[in-house]
């Protein structure tokens, strides 16, 4: 019966391999929060400003318009909204057909 002989290459990949497992197993199941944690990560979260306060910086912001900001922070009924969903907002408002 042959042994396989084990080198110092193939213990630190199992090592590796098992180590990979273990994060895993652990990461199963948990929710997104609680990995951030155990990463040592922060997930950061973003502010959120009135629909006023993104009309007053409009041409900073989204380089348009107030009124363009207002009309479109309204139609999608927000009264605040962090910035980059309002870039969304704004972006799909005024690329959006005139009938």
């Amino acid at each position: 019966m042959a042994t396989k002989k084990t080198t110092t290459a193939d213990a630190v990949q199992d090592s590796a391999d098992a180590a990979q497992e273990v994060m895993q197993e652990a990461v199963i199941g948990a929710d997104e929060n609680s990995v951030t944690e155990a990463m040592g990560t922060e997930k950061r979260k973003e502010s959120v400003y009135s629909a006023s306060e993104l009309a007053n910086n409009a041409f900073a912001l989204f380089e348009t318009r107030p009124e363009c900001v207002t009309a479109a922070l309204k139609a999608d009924n927000k009264t605040e909204c962090t910035l980059s969903r309002a870039k969304e907002i704004v972006e799909k408002f005024i690329k959006k057909e005139v009938k």
